[in-house]
């Protein structure tokens, strides 16, 4: 069971997005894993605070991260709207 609003609102848009598929109209939901550029300034306050040793990977940091550059996940969605 989700625990947080933000988890459960978006698992519910989520829901009701797929459910407007129809033959004529195909909706998509994505899922993009940690979006990041230069100037996301929330990586620039990640980075201070593992140079500071205040950073704290939960389970110690073995699990794995997926990451995607901005202008990657621009051209993913773009691409989910092309005609085939």
């Amino acid at each position: 069971m989700l625990q947080d609003y933000y988890s459960k609102t978006k698992a519910l848009a989520e829901k009701l997005v797929l459910e407007g598929n129809e033959p004529n109209f195909e909706a998509i939901a994505l899922r993009p894993p940690a979006i990041w550029s230069p100037k996301n300034p929330h990586y620039d306050d990640m980075l201070k605070m593992a140079k500071e040793g205040k950073w704290v990977w939960i389970g110690g940091g073995k699990h794995t991260l997926s990451t995607i550059h901005v202008d990657n996940e621009r051209s993913s969605s773009y691409s989910c709207h092309s005609e085939e």
